[in-house]
């Protein structure tokens, strides 16, 4: 999964990452069932503190756009397509 950052940008650094994610969920290039990069290695690759995965990925999931499961000691996320969700009843 490629992510670019633009470290200039007022946006902080975990929205362009939920963003990026999102769109990649819009145009079909993560699936149903796919997962997202571990929390550490994402971090590691996009040289961020893993705070800042952590915050995209709540923010991702607060957008109703993943769903989350623990598996073993991490957290991993599943994400759904957006359509298959039903956000109002998290309203």
């Amino acid at each position: 999964m490629k992510i670019f950052l633009d470290r200039q940008s007022a946006k902080p650094l975990y929205l362009q990452i939920r963003d990026r994610i999102s769109s990649l969920i819009k145009s079909g290039a993560l699936q149903s069932g796919d997962r997202l990069p571990s929390i550490r290695s994402l971090a590691q690759s996009l040289q961020v503190n893993k705070l800042t995965i952590i915050e995209a990925y709540t923010a991702q999931y607060k957008k109703m756009v993943c769903a989350y499961t623990q598996a073993h000691t991490t957290t991993n996320f599943l994400c759904s397509l957006l359509h298959k969700l039903d956000c109002n009843r998290f309203q």
